[in-house]
């Protein structure tokens, strides 16, 4: 991973041989490497979480798939995404009817949270987001499920995550 607090602009080849000088002492261990010359850069690595939590590198717009002991049911997903607020340009809105960073809806055993990764406002329209959330739920049928995208949010390092989690309801 690659820290840079003021946005800075760093050339691919300095960020490549700072992380080839860090794996060289780390080896397959996690580790830090303050980036010379670029006040704050951190470079890092670190042990992979499993799912279900999902890693500023998953892949984008493919979904994730994890099976476990509770199941959403599809249809179940389905109302909860169509429960989903949103205004009459299609933005999702928060229960407070605003522009939010995080929107969520639950029917029976499946809870659907749509969220930007960087806490700002989701900007990806319904209809966009239900093209998603159909491959989703189809290819994990009865399973924990979650897409990323690098659009659909307001800020410039976010991303947008969709996750269709079993509530444990049948």
């Amino acid at each position: 991973m690659v820290d840079r607090p003021y946005q800075l602009s760093l050339p691919k080849q300095v960020i490549e041989d700072g992380f080839a000088k860090m794996l060289s002492h780390c080896k397959e261990h996690p580790g830090t490497y303050m980036l010379p010359g670029y006040k704050d850069v951190k470079l890092s690595t670190r042990q992979r979480a499993p799912l279900p939590t999902i890693e500023d590198d998953s892949p984008l717009n493919t979904p994730l798939c994890l099976d476990m002991k509770d199941r959403p049911n599809p249809e179940d997903c389905a109302k909860a995404f169509t429960g989903l607020r949103t205004d009459g340009q299609h933005n999702f809105l928060d229960h407070n009817g605003d522009f939010a960073n995080n929107v969520y809806n639950v029917v029976k055993s499946c809870h659907v949270i749509i969220n930007s990764s960087d806490g700002s406002v989701v900007t990806i329209k319904k209809p966009d987001a239900a093209i998603l959330a159909y491959r989703t739920v189809a290819k994990c049928n009865y399973k924990w499920g979650a897409i990323t995208l690098r659009s659909g949010v307001d800020g410039t390092d976010g991303r947008l995550i969709m996750t269709f989690l079993p509530t444990g309801i049948k």
